[in-house]
């Protein structure tokens, strides 16, 4: 919302300009604990629209309910009977709520298990009662939607999430070992090392029809997606519909992966034949028909971190400033990062390590499994050692990029000392008609700084005033135009019994009145 200026008489335009504080420009990013003494906890979760509630996926089997702040002492959904958890890699490792939960109390989870043999489940569940307020799920309810095969112990993915479009999303790893002996991530006659796309409301075998390689000869028509290692978490932006994926590298590279909203699938991320922007085993185009799609951003393994933990795009309202930055990390350096993607121009820009801002907080970053939105969009960092966090950053005022005066927009006495401040950020550049302010002997300052002063105004001063300012996430904005006019040393006198008079209307209106102070 932007402030509005009526049109007074002079008088009454002197005086009407409340003087708003600036925002903590200083304000930074933290962690607030939520809950404790999980057992592996490697998810979070939330139906959308659900703000009391989180749902929390443990290794072992187990989905814990914390409601309005406290942990829950019956779990939502208990499944250690079917899932086997006995190697690091394995167990529960996904959930999501169907888009229609709280009408249908659908939701779906990923899994390990050696019940009925050596494999991988997708399957459906119901809740047992009111979706919206059951927090005790059907045991009995299971439907395996997809089984997938697990040659090795190790890279089983398992991220769920529902899609804009309304299908159920999946990550799959290359089925384990080292360097994909069975070439899982460039088969697409493979599930393995994929993104699947399913159609959770058709029935088996649940294929979506538009789905890239529907009706191929020797092609796995769930697959959305292929060349991927170990796709540890995807997520989508809640406003665009962009998914970003982190997979895990082998010894060279973590990575950060995109395919756009209007993407039609069928996109070669790249392993084996490529790990982060290099070819492995050579030079040349990575990848079989449609070519490597490479990564937005990438790392080196065992200098930067070495497990990628995919993030969000924050959407929340808790910090306005951090709209649209994605949050990543890393399990094996225990790491947390910032940054921006442009998809129009391909540029990553504001890569920032958030790991020491957020401890500060007195908080620890320690071995993070995961992040997490709960069901308004509002971020969480889920710790393998045991925590769920969620994560607190600066209230800055997201209203208007307006400049504020210690007197009103308009006239100003030659003589007179003026402050003009720019909303909060962290660098600034004042401006008078379009062209940098340049320092007077001492008489201007600050114009690098949120407050320019003009001490004492003089008549030269008059024009137009903007501020370019990176705001608290970074990002560059311009305030609205300050039109200064300066009066001749004594016009204001003249007017003093009006001004007095409207001043007590104003304090009567419970206003606040600038006053202009001469030096």
């Amino acid at each position: 919302m932007r402030v509005q200026h009526r049109a007074f008489p002079l008088a009454f335009t002197l005086i009407t300009a409340i003087l708003l504080p600036a925002c903590d420009a200083t304000s930074q990013l933290g962690l607030e604990l939520v809950v404790s003494g999980l057992d592996r906890p490697l998810f979070l979760t939330a139906p959308e629209g659900d703000a009391d509630r989180l749902f929390i996926v443990e290794q072992d089997g187990v989905i814990q309910v914390v409601a309005n702040g406290s942990l829950l002492p019956t779990p939502f959904l208990d499944l250690t009977a079917l899932v086997d958890a006995s190697a690091n890699e394995e167990g529960l490792l996904g959930m999501a709520f169907h888009p229609d939960y709280l009408s249908n109390g659908l939701f779906y989870v990923n899994y390990t298990t050696t019940v009925g043999g050596t494999q991988q489940h997708i399957a459906q569940y119901a809740v047992q009662g009111d979706p919206a307020t059951s927090n005790v799920a059907n045991a009995a309810s299971e439907t395996i939607i997809v089984t997938l095969p697990k040659p090795f112990e190790n890279h089983n993915a398992g991220m769920l999430a529902f899609g804009p479009d309304g299908m159920l999303y999946a990550a799959t790893g290359d089925g384990g070992s080292g360097n994909d002996p069975n070439n899982n991530g460039q088969n697409r006659n493979s599930r393995l090392g994929k993104i699947l796309r399913i159609d959770v409301d058709s029935g088996a075998p649940y294929v979506p029809a538009d789905n890239p390689f529907v009706g191929m000869v020797d092609h796995e028509e769930l697959i959305w997606a292929y060349g991927l290692r170990n796709p540890w978490r995807f997520s989508f932006d809640r406003m665009t519909g962009d998914m970003f994926i982190g997979d895990v590298g082998q010894n060279t590279w973590e990575e950060l992966d995109f395919l756009p909203a209007d993407s039609t699938g069928g996109e070669n991320l790249g392993w084996k034949l490529a790990e982060g922007f290099e070819c492995r085993g050579g030079g040349g185009a990575c990848g079989t028909d449609p070519g490597f799609t490479p990564p937005i951003h990438a790392y080196r393994t065992d200098v930067d971190g070495d497990s990628v933990v995919g993030g969000y795009v924050y959407r929340g309202a808790a910090f306005p400033a951090l709209q649209g930055a994605y949050f990543f990390g890393d399990s094996g350096f225990s790491r947390v990062w910032s940054l921006r993607y442009d998809p129009e121009s391909g540029d990553v820009s504001e890569l920032q390590e958030r790991t020491v801002e957020l401890e500060l907080s007195g908080q620890d970053v320690s071995f993070p499994a995961s992040f997490g939105e709960d069901g308004v969009g509002e971020l969480y960092l889920v710790n393998l050692s045991g925590t769920i966090h969620r994560i607190t950053g600066p209230a800055v005022d997201p209203e208007p990029n307006v400049i504020k005066a210690n007197i009103p927009d308009g006239f100003v006495e030659a003589g007179a000392r003026l402050e003009l401040t720019a909303p909060a950020g962290s660098a600034y550049q004042w401006k008078k008609d379009g062209s940098p302010v340049l320092p007077d002997g001492g008489r201007i300052t600050g114009i690098t700084s949120v407050e320019l002063i003009f001490d004492p105004v003089e008549q030269d001063d008059a024009g137009t005033y903007t501020c370019a300012y990176d705001d608290g996430a970074k990002a560059a904005a311009e305030t609205e135009p300050y039109t200064l006019n300066v009066l001749p040393v004594g016009s204001l006198p003249a007017i003093n019994s009006v001004l007095m008079l409207f001043v007590a209307v104003v304090f009567m209106m419970g206003g606040i009145s600038a006053v202009l102070v001469k030096r």
